[in-house]
């Protein structure tokens, strides 16, 4: 709360001093309160405007936006790689400069970007081979893991099903 109080001399210059640092104070609260809620509700895109303050308390601000950009950059960018990735585009992996978390966060996103890329291109190559005439081409499951080597081998395994009885028919016509 300001001083309230009448006073004269130096002691009115103290007052106005005192409650010109208690506003600071007190809008450097406001301002880090506002940042944190709003970075604890997930808007990340929330900053202080650093011109209201002066000095220490403008560098302040100034950290703690910066500090939330550090945090939305690489959150934004893997946001949108996903998306992206579940539209099935897979144009764009993560190319920001990333440390830390951010940095592991990054080689996870590109490291599912690239599992995936590589199964459509698996799978994408044996149609095409498919559709060309190749009934012998087959993807290498041991590139994969997981679900992605069980699809591919689902696949392989699909071409091999398909592939007996033309085998069997063509061998039969030959005879």
């Amino acid at each position: 709360q300001n001083m309230q109080g009448d006073y004269k001399g130096e002691h009115a210059v103290i007052k106005v001093s005192v409650n010109k640092t208690f506003e600071s104070i007190k809008m450097l609260v406001s301002d880090t309160n506002h940042l944190v809620d709003a970075a604890v509700a997930g808007e990340l895109d929330t900053r202080a405007d650093q011109s209201k303050h002066q000095g220490e308390y403008a560098r302040i601000i100034a950290g703690v936006n910066a500090t939330l950009d550090a945090m939305a950059e690489p959150i934004q960018e893997a946001s949108g790689v996903l998306e992206e990735m579940a539209r099935g585009n897979l144009d764009q992996a993560m190319e920001g400069s990333y440390k830390g978390e951010y940095a592991v966060i990054k080689e996870s996103v590109n490291r599912t970007f690239d599992s995936i890329k590589m199964l459509v291109g698996d799978t994408n190559g044996l149609v095409e081979s498919a559709v060309a005439g190749d009934l012998n081409a087959r993807a290498d499951t041991f590139k994969h893991s997981g679900e992605y080597a069980k699809i591919v081998a689902g696949v392989n395994a699909t071409l091999d099903a398909m592939v007996a009885p033309i085998q069997e028919a063509n061998t039969v016509l030959k005879e």
